[in-house]
């Protein structure tokens, strides 16, 4: 069971969410634990909207932030 220091360090994180032959850039706004897993809510880059979605299904660190 994740503890909620462990759950913290994901958030801000940006990652890639692979739905079929779709992938979005996304970031990390929050985490939980869920039985056995854990959950992240996540918000595309370019778009709008949150979905709460399975770690297991986001390649974290795939970007980085124009500036």
């Amino acid at each position: 069971m994740a503890t909620a220091l462990e759950l913290a360090k994901y958030i801000g994180m940006n990652g890639t969410l692979s739905t079929g032959s779709l992938r979005v850039p996304i970031v990390i706004s929050d985490a939980r634990q869920v039985f056995d897993r854990v959950d992240v809510l996540v918000e595309p880059v370019g778009g709008i909207g949150l979905q709460w979605v399975s770690i297991e299904r986001i390649k974290l660190g795939t970007w980085t932030k124009k500036t």
